[in-house]
């Protein structure tokens, strides 16, 4: 997807002056925008677009623009699910439809709806629209599509940018290091609290669903999607909320397959992406189109180190073949990719530490081989976990019968006892004291953390820059300590498992997917399935006491049994420990030579990172073994980052 920019004055610079910084935001943006970098200013403000053309609309995209009505500065990148509902709308006649880019209908969206636009476009998609006579702008991205939007304000200047470096090379940004988000990254704190967060001051994430004002010098950010907002759906019968779910999962499939290059798919053992693949083989072979469908399998047996897990997913994910011929099934090993380069390269040329790079390796792999066989879109199931193949949440028993469902209640825990032999000890303790004893523990847990708490585990942070940051200080003082203060309905559960991931996936695939000139797009993110899944009873989720039941019972038609059926959770890359002792002098080399850097060695713990690395070859557990191959992972991500940008 194109990536967009722009840039505003706030004290009275010339437009030369802005035409001069948008100059040095290209080069930047000229990664994301293999088909041209476009700009246009007027007076203090300018924007721009770094444009991909993947539609086949989108060839003719004449975005950054000025509307000649309402003289409004304009930019935006879109790829729209309801394009044909727009395009009724506006009136645009059948002839013009081929030539009328996605952008085109945002823009005309704006036009008619101002600030409620983000209420009638669906999709992938950002924009911003300055008002010249106001000095107003408004800035918005969709609210769970893959894009990437940062801004940043000083007294002087307002920046946004798909990408976040783009706006550090210039001259009116000050470069510090955020230590209060770092410090949470360190110890794999991931809160909602810090969700707009970056690893720089002052320059901050658009979250998903959400959008921003600037009238002068006021700033004002806010979340124009709510999950209270989704109306209930009810209907007679089971099948019927089958077919409905069916008719919304096949579109948001069907309309991400709109591309004037080939598509792929990634494709493992698990419900989520296999649904996607399914539904995207049985479209594209109406037509006898091919799909390339891209599996991850381990390079060496990790069987020992997830013996509960399926470490190779390729013979289950193969079912799906057989009874879809047109998928061109490819085993990815990421051999080109050794795990600790996957790694640097995040670090260095993206600017993004990760404590999540276990997966990193083979996504990049799947990236260049998609590059390389002249693919435009790559699918994937990103959200299918809280979305399609959502489990009814922890507590969907105990609120039953908070709810006086005693018969549901009953039904479910029936259904649990015949189907995987539990005892009703069992089932009481997990469904009815579970549900109030666990919020306690974990607020305890909160009120009572230790220094040495944080240090532990897969914490790499170093003890003095913890008490330095009064790090203790800050879980505790986190809106996820208030989160955890009582027990948790199914659907807050769940609403708040999708906004914990949704940010971390978004944008990193956009800049992903950009960077190898394609786009990543997730079906499981459509803004109208969501509300379906979300507003259907969730007791259609555990139903007969079937683990993800609906969506098990939904495509039995459509997936194999082998698929449908399966309830051992697959693993990817588990064998990424023995991957880094593979590479263990490479690795022990480079992290010896950040050790040097006074800036990485201030924060990261280099001790406990050299003795994770050193404990991989003495044969732990296999729970052990993981935990100091993140930490090795991490530690070298970090140290990189650090060095690099800091040092």
């Amino acid at each position: 997807m194109s990536a967009i920019f722009g840039w505003i004055g706030l004290d009275g610079r010339p437009q030369n002056e802005v035409e001069r910084q948008l100059e040095k935001m290209k080069p930047r943006l000229g990664l994301w925008g293999p088909d041209g970098v476009f700009t246009i200013a007027k007076e203090n403000a300018g924007m721009g677009q770094a444009r991909l053309s993947i539609t086949p609309e989108s060839v003719h995209d004449q975005v950054p623009s000025i509307s000649s009505t309402k003289d409004i500065l304009f930019t935006a990148s879109a790829r729209l699910d309801n394009r044909d509902e727009l395009l009724n709308i506006f009136a645009i006649p059948a002839s013009l439809h081929p030539k009328t880019p996605d952008t085109k209908l945002v823009e005309l969206a704006y036009l008619r709806w101002g600030k409620d636009t983000c209420e009638h476009i669906f999709g992938d998609w950002a924009f911003a629209a300055w008002h010249p006579e106001t000095k107003e702008l408004f800035l918005a991205r969709d609210p769970f599509g893959n894009t990437a939007l940062h801004y940043y304000k000083n007294e002087s200047v307002f920046i946004f940018s798909s990408d976040l470096h783009a706006i550090l090379d210039l001259d009116d940004v000050d470069i510090q290091l955020n230590e209060v988000y770092l410090a949470s990254q360190l110890i794999s704190f991931v809160s909602r609290e810090n969700r707009n967060q970056t690893y720089w001051k002052n320059v901050f994430n658009l979250h998903p669903g959400d959008a921003l004002t600037l009238s002068g010098s006021d700033l004002n950010v806010f979340t124009y999607w709510s999950y209270e907002a989704i109306p209930e759906i009810r209907y007679s019968s089971h099948s019927d909320y089958v077919e409905g779910f069916l008719d919304q999962m096949s579109r948001a499939v069907k309309v991400r397959l709109r591309s004037n290059r080939p598509i792929g798919t990634t494709l493992s053992a698990g419900l989520d992406s296999t649904t996607v693949t399914a539904l995207a083989a049985s479209e594209l072979g109406k037509k006898n189109v091919k799909l390339p469908a891209f599996t991850s399998v381990p390079k060496h047996n990790a069987t020992r180190l997830v013996p509960d897990k399926i470490t190779d997913e390729w013979d289950v994910a193969h079912t799906l073949t057989v009874k879809y011929p047109n998928i061109q099934h490819i085993r990815i090993n990421a051999s080109d990719v050794p795990i600790h380069q996957g790694i640097l390269r995040l670090a260095e040329e993206y600017g993004s530490p990760t404590n999540r790079g276990v997966n990193l390796n083979w996504i990049l792999s799947i990236l260049q081989q998609s590059r390389e066989m002249g693919l435009g879109v790559l699918l994937t199931g990103q959200l299918g976990n809280a979305i399609i193949s959502w489990y009814g949440g922890s507590n969907k028993v105990f609120f039953d019968l908070v709810d006086g469902k005693f018969g549901t209640a009953m039904d479910s825990l029936k259904a649990e006892k015949k189907s995987r032999g539990r005892s009703w000890p069992f089932l009481i303790a997990k469904h009815l004291l579970a549900p109030v004893l666990l919020p306690l523990w974990k607020r305890r847990e909160f009120l009572y953390i230790s220094r040495n708490k944080l240090l532990k585990g897969n914490s790499i942070i170093h003890p003095e820059f913890c008490d330095q940051i009064g790090l203790k200080r800050i879980v505790q003082r986190s809106e996820d300590f208030q989160y955890f203060k009582a027990p948790k309905r199914p659907e807050n559960q769940r609403a708040y498992l999708v906004d914990l991931n949704k940010p971390l996936a978004s944008g990193s695939w956009h800049r992903h997917g950009a960077m190898h000139q394609l786009e990543v797009r997730d079906p499981t993110a459509d803004v109208q399935l969501i509300k379906y899944c979300f507003g259907i009873p969730n007791e259609l989720y555990t139903k007969d006491g079937l683990d993800r039941a609906f969506l098990r019972n939904a495509m039995k038609d459509i997936l194999t049994d082998e698929i449908r059926l399966n309830k051992r959770r697959g693993r990817q890359a588990a064998d990424f420990p023995l991957r880094i002792i593979q590479h263990k002098d490479e690795i022990l080399a480079l992290i010896k030579e950040f050790e040097k850097s006074p800036v990485a060695s201030r924060y990261l713990n280099f001790d406990k990172i050299l003795r994770s690395l050193q404990a991989l070859e003495q044969g732990q557990r296999p729970a052990e073994m993981r935990l100091h191959a993140r930490n090795t992972l991490s530690g070298l991500s970090f140290a990189c980052f650090l060095d690099r940008y800091f040092d």
